[in-house]
């Protein structure tokens, strides 16, 4: 809203100023035609300086399901189960720490930067309550998954009921093939004895690889752990994130890599009922009697959410919510 009333505003300024220069030059125009011709200057300004400018032969956006840091937006409501983004509507700003390794030319005990590890503390609202977060989505990543287990995976059963975003292996052969593999897959649509293979309405391939002690990996990448994909009895282990450049170093076992679970952040949630005290980190910055307890919103809060997978920006949040 302040950007259009800027735009009116530079159009009006306009608009004035050729009204005067009409006033001033009969010979030229008319105070009538220097009055449009003043509103349409100050439009076509305040339009090129505004709003977003068009890339010829892009279509424009047209798919508003992207979070947001608007003054004034609307707050989201619906009805049943839906997927809506959320808004950031605190933040006291991006930090980091400097990753040093020792040693180098500084002698004995020196360390040598090798660059930074940037992490953001926000909340992020998603809607009038009351509700429940299901699952929080950064960009296309799973972040968050309601309190229930994440990040981690076993063999596939036949009498466990999976949920979307579950994982599980599968030790099979693919193509009908000698060599037996042993691959994750991602549950999309609840399901209860369904084997992974040949059933993509149900599961879809996770795209997770097992780590390799050959590879280099660098901030972000994920990679599954323990199992080995020629060890017939692999099948339970975690995803995890590299947090430092990594080659040989194990998982589990090496600073450089995280779990998911540890890795992403678990948000504290507010279900948006009218009971909700206000968040502890967000007092500790702003201080207590400056913080509201946003009682009837929907809301989740960050502390320290490394930024190193969504390229070091804040992602795009997005959250599953069923409204109570």
């Amino acid at each position: 809203m302040a950007k259009i009333a800027l735009t009116v505003g530079v159009a009006a300024g306009f608009a004035a100023a050729g009204f005067f220069t009409g006033g001033l030059a009969w010979t030229s125009f008319t105070p009538l035609e220097g009055l449009l011709g003043g509103a349409g200057l100050g439009l076509a300004t305040g339009s090129a300086i505004f709003l977003r400018p068009h890339i010829p032969g892009q279509a424009p956006i047209q798919d508003l399901n992207v979070s947001s840091s608007a003054n004034g937006a609307a707050i989201p409501f619906g009805y049943g189960t839906m997927r809506v983004p959320g808004q950031v509507i605190w933040s006291p700003g991006i930090s980091y720490n400097v990753v040093s390794s020792s040693g180098g030319g500084g002698g004995k005990g020196a360390s040598t930067p090798q660059g930074y590890v940037y992490f953001a503390n926000m909340a992020v609202a998603f809607g009038e309550g009351s509700g429940t977060i299901g699952r929080i989505w950064a960009d296309s990543k799973l972040i968050w998954k309601g309190g229930l287990p994440f990040g981690s995976f076993a063999p596939w059963s036949s009498t466990q009921h999976y949920v979307p975003e579950d994982l599980a292996s599968y030790h099979w052969q693919p193509g009908g093939g000698y060599q037996p593999i042993v691959e994750i897959f991602k549950c999309v649509v609840p399901c209860t004895n369904v084997t992974p293979p040949g059933n993509s309405l149900y599961w879809a391939n996770s795209g997770y690889q097992y780590w390799s002690g050959s590879i280099t990996y660098t901030p972000g990448e994920e990679i599954a752990y323990p199992g080995q994909p020629s060890d017939s009895s692999a099948g339970s282990g975690s995803i995890y994130a590299c947090v430092k450049p990594s080659t040989g170093q194990h998982p589990d076992s090496s600073g450089s890599w995280e779990p998911l679970s540890f890795y992403y952040v678990t948000p504290t949630v507010y279900p948006g009922n009218e009971a909700q005290n206000p968040d502890p980190l967000i007092q500790s910055v702003q201080g207590i009697a400056n913080t509201p307890a946003f009682r009837g919103l929907i809301y989740a809060v960050w502390e320290s959410l490394p930024l190193a997978n969504f390229g070091n920006r804040v992602p795009n949040l997005r959250a599953e919510i069923t409204y109570s």
